[in-house]
């Protein structure tokens, strides 16, 4: 899940947790970002908000290690590097190893192909 957007003119959109933190009666002084404190980037709730720069952005991501959210580090992850190895090597079909590991044939094909979980040889 992604961030939301809000549309406030014909070609310019928002996100719209910084809605929610000028909504709730918040400035956002130039430079500024509007941060979540629950790494939930579809929040928008202004408790979970908090004001910061580029550079808090980036000391928040390490200090919770979220720097390396690639593969089987990723949260939402159904494979593990060892299944990648085992899916390109076979000769099944997508359909066949999808329903072997829970997943759909396209993240199958996906991963035959090397346009996902590339780090992987």
């Amino acid at each position: 899940m992604g961030y939301g957007r809000i549309g406030v003119g014909p070609r310019r959109s928002v996100g719209a947790h910084r809605i929610s933190w000028i909504l709730a009666g918040n400035k956002i002084p130039k430079g500024k970002w509007v941060l979540h404190r629950c790494d939930n980037p579809g929040c928008v709730n202004p408790r979970h908000l908090f004001l910061g720069d580029a550079a808090m952005n980036v000391a928040d991501m390490l200090a919770k290690k979220r720097w390396n959210m690639r593969g089987r580090n990723h949260p939402k992850a159904k494979l593990s590097d060892n299944a990648i190895r085992v899916i390109r090597s076979s000769r099944a079909t997508c359909q066949e190893l999808a329903a072997r590991y829970n997943v759909t044939d396209t993240l199958i094909s996906l991963v035959k192909l090397e346009r996902i979980w590339r780090h992987v040889k």
